[in-house]
C-alpha cells in the first residue's frame, strides 16, 4: 500500500472511530457530521469524500464492530453440540451486544434497508461474507455427522440467517419483547432444521 492509500485508510480508521464514540457518548440523533468530523481531526468537507451521509457512517461502525463480534461469536461454538445449539451460541452472543445499544440497532437495522449506493457494495459483501461462515459451520456440522449430508448448506445458511435477519426487524421496530426474541429464534431454527439434524 503506497503513502496516499495508507493515508486514506487512517482517515477512513479515524472517522469510524470518531463516529463510534460519539454515537455510544451521546446518541445518534445528537451527533452531527460536524461534530464526527471534528472527532476525527478532518473538515466536514473531508468527511463528504468518504460517506454520504450520517447513516453510512452509522452502518460502517456496526459493520466493524459487528463483524468483530460474530469472530468472537464464532469463537465461542462447539462443534460437537448439536447445530441448533451451535446457531443459538452465536446469535445469543450478538444478540446481547444489540441489546446493550436498543436505540442504535434499531436505527441501524432500519438504515440497512435503505443503505446509499455508496455503501451498497460493502454492506452485500459483508451478508454475504456472514452466510459463507454460517454454511462454513453447516458444512461442519455435515462433517461431523450431526447434518444430513444431503442439505444444500449455503440455501440453508441463506434461511437461517433471513430468519434472524426478520426477527431482528421485529424486535427493534417494537413488536417483539426482548424476551421473546431468543426463544422465537429458536424455535425458527428448531423448524428450519427438522427432519435433518442428527443430534
Amino acid at each position: 500500500m503506497g503513502l496516499r492509500e495508507r493515508n486514506k485508510a487512517d482517515k477512513w480508521r479515524r472517522i469510524v472511530d470518531a463516529a463510534s464514540r460519539l454515537f455510544a457518548t451521546r446518541g445518534f440523533e445528537a451527533t452531527t457530521t460536524a461534530a464526527i468530523a471534528e472527532e476525527a481531526g478532518i473538515g466536514t468537507g473531508t468527511l463528504y469524500l468518504y460517506v454520504t451521509s450520517k447513516e453510512d457512517l452509522l452502518l460502517a461502525v456496526f459493520r466493524d464492530e459487528v463483524g468483530e463480534l460474530w469472530d468472537n461469536a464464532f469463537a465461542l461454538i462447539d462443534p460437537a453440540a448439536p447445530v441448533v445449539d451451535q446457531l443459538m451460541t452465536a446469535f445469543s452472543h450478538v444478540t446481547a451486544y444489540h441489546e446493550q445499544e436498543p436505540e442504535l440497532t434499531r436505527i441501524y437495522f432500519k438504515e440497512l434497508m435503505f443503505v446509499s449506493p455508496a455503501m451498497r457494495t460493502g454492506v452485500s459483501r459483508f451478508m454475504r461474507d456472514f452466510i459463507a461462515r454460517f454454511a462454513e459451520l453447516l458444512d461442519k456440522a455435515k462433517a461431523n455427522g450431526l447434518l444430513d449430508a444431503e442439505v444444500p448448506t449455503g440455501t440453508l445458511a441463506q434461511n437461517l440467517w433471513a430468519q434472524y435477519y426478520l426477527l431482528m426487524q421485529r424486535r427493534y421496530a417494537g413488536s417483539l419483547e426482548a424476551e421473546s426474541l431468543l426463544p422465537r429464534l429458536e424455535r425458527s431454527f428448531q423448524v428450519a432444521l427438522w427432519g435433518i439434524t442428527r443430534s
